[in-house]
């Protein structure tokens, strides 16, 4: 009788090794010369935004607000201590009696887009040596508490 055979493996010995090999290895890729790399994974939206972002989205939004004559929405972003003493139509009243308020608003809207220093309890966006517009943290977000 004939010695048995094996039956011939339906991989040659050297593709089986080198499927082993990228199933074990992780299968990695690296572009070649002449091929592009994958495009980067675009940002996900649940990325919060730089720290710096959120003070100046709210003092952008009281700007915007007291220019348009929109105090209860300028109110609802200033401070707590501040919200506790006035009331919108108070705010109203002191931004109309007040000689510097206009060039307050001025002022506060040209520093937004500067620099802005993020303190242990809130923000500056520097004015002068010893003045700026300041925010406190208060809860999640920031809360308008000076703009000098």
């Amino acid at each position: 009788m004939p010695p048995a055979t094996s039956p011939r493996p339906w991989l040659p010995v050297s593709t089986v090794s080198l499927t082993a090999l990228l199933v074990l290895g992780g299968c990695a890729h690296t572009p070649g010369p002449r091929e592009e790399a994958p495009a980067p994974a675009p940002a996900r939206a649940d990325t919060p935004p730089p720290a710096e972002d959120a003070p100046r989205a709210v003092l952008t939004r009281f700007l915007d607000g007291v220019e348009a004559g929109d105090w209860e929405g300028a109110w609802s972003l200033l401070s707590a201590p501040l919200r506790a003493r006035y009331t919108p139509e108070r705010l109203h009243e002191d931004f109309t009696r007040e000689p510097l308020a206009g060039e307050r608003v001025r002022r506060a809207r040209l520093v937004v887009a500067g620099p802005v220093r993020l303190t242990a309890t809130g923000a500056e966006f520097p004015l002068g040596p010893e003045r700026a517009v300041r925010l406190e943290r208060e809860a999640e977000t920031y809360r308008v508490t000076g703009l000098e």
